[in-house]
């Protein structure tokens, strides 16, 4: 298994992105299936805002 830093360089993109990117695919099938179709909570967010 890569390091998120191993990512990152492969990736050409920071650590920080990898991490949201990696959060992502812990969703549940459920919300996944929502999202594709576009009918998810107005109030669901892919990355929280700062």
């Amino acid at each position: 298994m890569a390091s998120v830093s191993e990512l990152a360089t492969e990736a050409s993109c920071t650590k920080a992105y990898i991490r949201q990117i990696l959060r992502l695919a812990f969703l549940a099938p459920d919300l996944v299936d929502a999202i594709l179709r576009g009918e998810q909570q107005r109030r669901l967010l892919a990355f929280p805002s700062r």
